[in-house]
């Protein structure tokens, strides 16, 4: 304010000297002029307060500061002389536009040019020779967050973008160099030590590009939050993990239909404290359920459940419940209680080398289990089920899928009965799901290595879980019943690549210093997993969503096997006899049969 007091009395003198003509010389009548000082002060600062001039903290000033700069000076000049010409006609208009523009440029180099000061223009930069991918407006706020901050190290040599308009010029002073292609001999030629991905949500396919042509040429390769956390400085840059290599782009999804499917509605969750069932729970309560049922097993899982939503402002419609859906009695007692609209059951055994071992609990859970579930939803009027498949049930090698493929059968026999509308929803792996594959590699990797793969060749299918919920959510929104809904998994992961990702971004060397070794298919895995057991019967609204050819089967008989094996499976358990009775009920089935049951 001081800077700016001293500024407003030079202004104006400088106004007088230049413009006026009439005025006596203030140099020797300065007790004449005195007053339109005063005024002059009064006026602007009063106005420069009230304009915010002194809230604003000039590092991080704008080019919107500046237009107000230039209009508030306006309105101080204009305001201020006009007051002055009414006591003193001799003030004329070419006094009030040097003091417009004197004061104008001169406010405006005292809050810039400290700013560029600060940032360090006037010396040069040091620290990582650093490439940012995007020149876009996120990229501008990175490249500015960096330059400033000189205690991150960074010292911004180029931009990548992909706009072929772009290439050649430049961005605050940085140079824009090129695109994907160009990325290597970017590298080369400005030193690159450190690159930045700075732009919002890439896709998982481009990211990875870049961070395997790093990874080739020795440079860090980093990616930036969200614009918020950005522009608030809370983090400017993060390390890329394996889900950003995965990610891919934005779907186009209604919302509003899952909204109008589930808002007002008693929801259950069956395997809730589950990597899929916790965040349907998650997801679900977000459109605002009358009532959220989660029931699990676990007691430790539906612990941690409550206490992640101990504060949520819903938390009085939420109820956990201790259930095993092996037991039909507990299972009933639930669903009677609760009277659910809708079902989700995500409850299921998953490990295959695990369930191939033990066919007998395979069994219990993941088709008597259903078949409890599903038969008490008939029994108290649910209006929608919604069971969670997998890939592996598509023409099954291994005891897991062949029961996730009778649960499918069991879910489309029951659809129809009363108002019970079921729907199945198949797709493949999620990333970093309890006991899958990325947090065993990050064990072994930690521990040093090695990292075991099945076979060099051996691909998967994976979505992000948050991905994965939200298409489940809609295509339970547009099902009338009776359909299996496929989700677009996108292209087939090769394990070993995944490993080999992995190894580079917790900073070591693949195949050097972590060695990678192949142990071979376990029993009951594929080298390739599908999603379709044939065609897709048709396509939906959504390009992610698809609906596969459905087999129909005889209820009557489908429910006749299923109890025999299910008695069978409780009485006995011989695992030879009980996958010959897996055959009979899933032929496509290519696990091992030794004998019929």
């Amino acid at each position: 304010m001081l800077t700016d007091s001293v500024i407003i009395m030079l202004s104006f003198y400088l106004a007088l000297q230049v413009a006026s003509r009439d005025i006596a010389d203030i140099h020797y009548r300065w007790y004449e002029y005195a007053w339109m000082f005063g005024v002059l002060l009064a006026v602007k600062l009063f106005i420069f307060i009230r304009a915010g001039f002194y809230r604003e903290i000039i590092r991080y000033v704008s080019m919107d500061f500046a237009l107000r700069i230039v209009k508030y000076t306006v309105f101080g000049s204009l305001i201020s002389i006009t007051l002055i010409h009414v006591v003193r006609h001799e003030i004329e208009l070419p006094v009030l536009v040097v003091d417009w523009m004197a004061c104008c440029i001169l406010i405006g180099l005292t809050r810039y040019g400290w700013r560029y000061v600060k940032e360090g223009r006037f010396s040069r930069a040091v620290g990582k020779n650093t490439l940012l991918y995007g020149a876009g407006e996120h990229g501008a706020a990175v490249a500015r967050h960096l330059t400033v901050n000189d205690e991150l190290g960074y010292k911004v040599v180029g931009f990548i973008d992909d706009s072929s308009e772009k290439n050649g010029k430049k961005m605050h002073g940085i140079p824009i160099v090129g695109n994907l292609d160009d990325l290597p001999e970017a590298i080369r030629n400005l030193d690159v030590e450190e690159l930045v991905i700075s732009f919002a949500n890439p896709d998982g396919d481009l990211t990875k590009r870049i961070f395997r042509v790093c990874r080739d040429h020795g440079v860090r390769c980093r990616i930036v939050p969200g614009m918020t956390d950005v522009i608030s400085g809370n983090e400017v840059v993060r390390s890329i993990d394996i889900a950003d290599l995965m990610r891919r782009p934005k779907r186009n999804l209604d919302k509003e239909l899952v909204a109008h499917f589930l808002k007002g509605r008693r929801v259950m969750i069956t395997g809730a404290a589950g990597s899929i069932g916790s965040e349907i729970f998650r997801q679900v309560i977000s459109f605002e359920p009358e009532a959220l049922a989660a029931i699990d097993h676990s007691e430790f899982g539906l612990y941690q459940l409550d206490e992640e939503f101990s504060k949520h402002p819903l938390k009085q419609r939420c109820f956990f419940s201790l259930v095993d859906i092996k037991s039909k009695a507990l299972v009933e007692h639930a669903i009677a209680g609760f009277k659910p609209d809708v079902v989700f059951h995500a409850a299921a055994y998953k490990h295959v080398p695990i369930l191939e071992q033990d066919v007998r609990q395979a069994i219990l859970n993941n088709v008597q289990g259903v078949m409890n579930v599903v038969n008490s939803a008939e029994r108290h009027g649910v209006s929608r089920f919604v069971f969670i498949s997998t890939d592996k049930a598509v023409r099954p090698t291994n005891v897991m899928g062949a029961t996730k493929r009778m649960g499918e059968l069991v879910i489309q026999a029951a659809n129809g009965r009363g108002k019970l509308r079921c729907m199945s929803v198949r797709f493949g792996n999620v990333l970093a799901s309890s006991g899958s594959v990325v947090p065993k590699f990050m064990s072994q990797i930690k521990a040093g290595g090695p990292v075991t793969v099945t076979h060099p060749e051996v691909t998967r299918y994976f979505m992000l879980i948050p991905e994965a919920v939200e298409l489940v959510l809609q295509a339970a929104s547009i099902g009338n019943g009776g359909e299996i809904f496929v989700l677009d998994m996108g292209k087939p992961v090769r394990i070993a690549e995944m490993a080999e990702d992995l190894v580079s971004l917790m900073g070591h060397v693949p195949h050097t210093g972590i060695p990678i070794v192949y142990t071979g298919l376990r029993p009951g895995e594929k080298l390739h997993e599908e999603l379709f057991l044939g065609d897709i019967e048709r396509a939906t609204r959504f390009k992610d969503i698809s609906i596969g050819k459905v087999q129909r089967v005889d209820d009557d008989a489908l429910r006749k096997e299923l109890t025999a094996l299910i008695e069978f499976a409780t009485v006995d358990g011989s695992p030879d006899k009980l996958r010959a009775g897996i055959k009979r009920l899933v032929p496509e089935y290519n696990g091992p049969v030794t004998r019929d049951p």
